[in-house]
């Protein structure tokens, strides 16, 4: 899948804190990069080689679920797979 443009970039702080920023959301990846837009009630998640990293994928969303303080509705939730 190629690399996919997100809305909004955000970029804070001097090139020092966005390298400690990268480090500590490195336990978060799936792959080489995890690309995150959250919106009201909608999450899109880009991704490369999603059939390989589906458990890891729903491991992330929980967590995102868990940090948000949110619980995922997987029975109302849809996934597609875009390649």
């Amino acid at each position: 899948m190629s690399t996919l443009t997100t809305l909004i970039q955000l970029n804070f702080g001097s090139p020092s804190h966005s390298n400690q920023r990268r480090k500590r959301n490195k336990r978060n990846q799936i792959g080489k990069e995890v690309k995150l837009s959250l919106f009201a009630n909608d999450m899109i998640l880009y991704i490369e080689n999603a059939e390989d990293a589906t458990r890891k994928l729903l491991e992330l969303i929980n967590e995102l679920g868990k940090v948000a303080g949110y619980k995922i509705n997987a029975q109302k939730s849809l996934a597609f797979l875009y390649t």
